[in-house]
């Protein structure tokens, strides 16, 4: 996953994202410090059991806060159902109530496996 964002503190920015699935926080990269390009070779497995919605927060660390910088939301729907079909995404990242505006994109590969649910009765 790659970044371009805004310049948060002097010169550079401490960017990470928080990856949340259904409002629940599910993980997080590591903080990639002073650059605004940063680059993650991560891979977070995103676990839904119905429509739900996929969202990174992005956020630039400081020594004793986080600023939120801004918000992705994945289109689970656009996405390719197979890991063979995965495709590069970029997104606008968007909605930053910090001082800093949104901008910038994250690119990133992503995928959707269909899985079926079945529930035990005991």
């Amino acid at each position: 996953m790659t970044l371009q964002i805004a310049v948060a503190d002097l010169f550079t920015s401490d960017p990470y994202i928080v990856v949340y699935a259904d409002g629940k926080n599910i993980g997080q990269t590591k903080t990639c410090r002073s650059t605004c390009s940063p680059v993650w070779n991560e891979e977070i497995s995103v676990v839904l059991f119905h429509k739900g919605s996929v969202v990174l927060k992005i956020y630039d660390q400081d020594i004793t806060t986080s600023e939120f910088l801004g918000i992705v939301e994945l289109d689970l729907v656009a996405l390719p159902k197979r890991k063979e079909d995965a495709q590069q995404v970029v997104l606008p990242i968007q909605q930053s109530t910090s001082k800093y505006k949104a901008k910038g994109t994250v690119t990133l590969t992503a995928y959707v496996v269909v899985g079926y649910y079945f529930p035990l009765e005991l």
